[in-house]
């Protein structure tokens, strides 16, 4: 596999980086899989940052034909991702859209959310988008310069921005293509809040650059676009943006110096997981019942990267029936349902799943409250 070669910063597109860290031998792929074990890739994540402004990002890139082969069902499980798809529906309906063409909308969900009450023309442009029983036209494909987006349309991305590997290219085109004084209202993760929390869904393969609000708004304002609400929903989860395009492109600086603050930041997110996974390994190791990890996803994956010793742990547990009994990518890890720990009187699970641990805790606790969490 030839990877995508992106040395130019993606504030300013120059190459003035270090390596910041290097996570070898690490799985392209965040979730499951039933193919054999001997199938599954894996790439160095060969995180750089440049001495200039702090852009942290990957260098090297997988193709997106190959990373998005299989879709691990992104922002569709979970009570966290139910209160964030209606919370960014009402943001959007505050804006009254005549028209919605949304880019990345997978599931359908947040169209199914706002059509409920709500009756406009919706476009969904996406590779892995999926026909529903709504009136929402489907367009199976990324974004792209072919696309029509018309005069009355606002344009809408929930968890998509960070996804982009070029994306200056990304809001030009949306800036083009869109009318003037018409909005893009926009979610995005919360990767400084995550990265300061030691939250593993921050950067990796997919999250292949640091979107801060200073990078976001940025953007917004080189592209013509006047932010004219901002809303954070949770603490570490997303921040919710309705931009309108008021002007033509505007070349702008910019102006942050955040080498320093980045590299501190990311390299205690880094030093941590050193720590925690020789922590975590001395407890399972000495436990004398059963091990479960929970995650059958980029926080697993982390965790095993770093070190976990996996050979103790007896399966990953998911909420996500689509997961059930497939296996982890890049693992030898069978995905099991929460239940099978219903009757275990002497088992462990290790969570570090972000903000979605206290809902997970709950969960787990209502099928089983003797577990020992780690």
């Amino acid at each position: 596999m030839k990877l995508i070669d992106r040395p130019e910063s993606c504030i300013d597109f120059n190459s003035n980086y270090e390596i910041l860290y290097n996570f070898d031998n690490f799985p392209i792929f965040m979730g499951i899989t039933e193919q054999k074990p001997k199938f599954d890739q894996f790439e160095t994540m060969e995180w750089i940052i440049n001495k200039k402004n702090g852009m942290i990002q990957l260098r090297k890139l997988i193709p997106l034909n190959v990373l998005y082969s299989n879709t691990h069902t992104p922002g569709t499980v979970g009570k966290i991702w139910e209160k964030h798809h209606k919370r960014f529906s009402n943001f959007i309906k505050k804006s009254e859209p005549m028209s919605v063409f949304e880019i990345g909308g997978n599931s359908g969900l947040l169209a199914q959310n706002y059509l409920k009450s709500s009756n406009v023309n919706w476009t969904i442009v996406d590779p892995a988008a999926k026909k529903n029983n709504l009136n929402i036209k489907i367009i199976k494909d990324f974004f792209r310069q072919k696309n029509k987006i018309s005069k009355l349309s606002d344009v809408i991305h929930s968890h998509t921005f960070e996804h982009i590997y070029y994306p200056h290219k990304f809001i030009n085109l949306i800036s083009k293509k869109i009318s003037m004084n018409r909005s893009m209202i926009f979610s995005v993760p919360n990767i400084k809040a995550m990265l300061i929390n030691k939250y593993t869904n921050a950067l990796n393969f997919e999250h292949t650059f640091y979107l801060n609000e200073e990078v976001i708004e940025f953007y917004l304002k080189y592209y013509g676009f006047a932010i004219k609400e901002k809303k954070y929903f949770l603490k570490d989860h997303s921040i919710f943006y309705r931009a309108t395009k008021v002007s033509k492109i505007t070349p702008i600086k910019f102006e942050h110096d955040q080498y320093n603050e980045n590299k501190i930041l990311f390299m205690k997110f880094v030093n941590f997981y050193k720590d925690e996974v020789k922590f975590l390994n001395n407890k399972i190791n000495g436990f004398k019942g059963d091990v479960f990890l929970f995650g059958a996803h980029i926080f697993s994956q982390f965790l095993i990267s770093f070190g976990l010793n996996s050979e103790r742990i007896n399966s990953v547990l998911d909420n996500d029936l689509k997961k059930i009994n497939k296996r982890l990518y890049g693992t030898n890890l069978i995905v099991n349902q929460p239940n099978v720990i219903s009757k275990c009187n002497n088992c462990a699970v290790i969570i570090r799943a972000g903000v979605y641990n206290n809902e997970i805790k709950k969960g787990l606790n209502k099928i089983n409250q003797n577990i020992t969490f780690l």
